[in-house]
């Protein structure tokens, strides 16, 4: 088996790669840093030297950069398990030039972006598609603005720019959620299954780094710490037995969380709504509808 895992240099991602190659899968790791990308594929090749680990660098800010990386990955052999899992929070006023903030740059479009194109280039591969996302119970009052990717006019909540930051960060893991059931109604009947994965409210990430303050301010609304909370090998258990497990052979258009299925908001699964995001996200990224 080899996978394909995004964000894969760090926290939940580098956990999960951790588990592929702990049970003797293939890897390709897909980050950001080429320093760090080439620090933990070091590291898994000396954990497991009998597999094959890869890297890949693309910046999920640049959406040019993400197409190029679906350019070069069509050329090779196609993954068995994809891993969207990159993630950050950004501030709000950081945006494209489009005018789409960064969070829903990294998090939404630039895994539309790839999951579409590989779909499109091993359309008769079985490969299971991961796509991490919102927990659903925190998340069910964050209803996405599927008209508005710029979130000019979108209420965040809060009136400290920190948390709008990371109010806008659940919006765009909600559309994750909503991507993968769009995308699963899309290629049923194919080989490829499309589902969904909380992996757990998860410390030790580094997802809120960018941001100094924020994961104090964040945790504190929950009356926790960062050491409170699961590390990132704990956050891979889920989307790992999502990718691997032969229980779930065929199943598509399923979020789970904590290895059973999970009830997303209806908001998140209403088809009209997932047709107007698909819609908006395909106009961003100058995509065929």
């Amino acid at each position: 088996m080899k996978a394909l895992i995004t964000g894969a240099t760090s926290g939940i991602g580098a956990a999960i790669a951790h588990r592929f190659v702990d049970d003797g899968h293939d890897v390709v790791l897909v980050g950001r840093s080429a320093e760090r990308l080439t620090s933990v594929a070091e590291e898994l090749r000396a954990a497991a030297p009998l597999v094959c680990v890869g890297v890949e660098q693309a910046d999920f800010a640049d959406l040019a950069q993400v197409h190029a990386l679906a350019d070069r990955l069509a050329t090779r052999d196609a993954p068995d398990v994809v891993v969207s899992n990159a993630a950050l929070v950004a501030p709000v006023a950081q945006r494209n030039s489009d005018g789409i903030p960064l969070t829903v740059v990294v998090n939404f479009l630039a895994p539309y972006i790839l999951l579409r194109r590989l779909a499109e280039a091993f359309p008769n591969h079985a490969s299971r598609f991961v796509v991490l996302g919102a927990e659903p119970a925190g998340s069910a009052g964050l209803v996405v603005d599927v008209d508005d990717l710029t979130y000019t006019s979108a209420d965040l909540m809060f009136p400290d720019p920190d948390l709008q930051a990371f109010a806008l960060y659940g919006h765009s893991k909600n559309m994750d959620v909503m991507l993968a059931y769009a995308l699963a109604d899309r290629l049923a009947g194919t080989a490829i299954t499309v589902n969904g994965v909380h992996p757990g409210i998860i410390g030790q990430t580094g997802l809120m780094t960018g941001i100094p303050g924020l994961a104090k301010k964040a945790l504190a609304m929950f009356g926790a710490t960062d050491a409170d909370l699961p590390n990132p090998s704990d956050g891979a258990d889920t989307p790992y037995w999502v990718a691997t497990s032969p229980d779930l052979d065929g199943v598509t258009g399923t979020y789970f969380g904590d290895r059973a299925e999970a009830a997303t908001a209806e908001h998140t699964t209403d088809k009209e709504r997932l047709e107007r995001l698909w819609r908006s996200a395909a106009e961003a990224t100058r995509m065929a509808v």
